[in-house]
């Protein structure tokens, strides 16, 4: 990841293929957490974690920031 000073925010990009991707992000090193303002879902546990669906039929990019 790279830190956009401009922008005060953290940048990746990453490409994936098509499909379904749940995520969480990582602070300090220790605690998993999710982003509330985007997309959640519940996983066979009980979990909440981010969702992302990718319907391209082509590899896509995708662009995450933390703020």
């Amino acid at each position: 990841m790279k830190f956009d000073h401009y922008a005060n925010q953290w940048f990746t990009t990453m490409h994936i293929q098509r499909g379904e991707y749940t995520y969480k992000y990582v602070l300090n090193g220790q605690n998993w957490v999710t982003n509330e303002e985007e997309l959640t879902q519940k996983d066979k546990l009980g979990n909440v974690n981010n969702f992302l669906k990718i319907w391209l039929s082509t590899k896509a990019t995708l662009q995450a920031w933390l703020c």
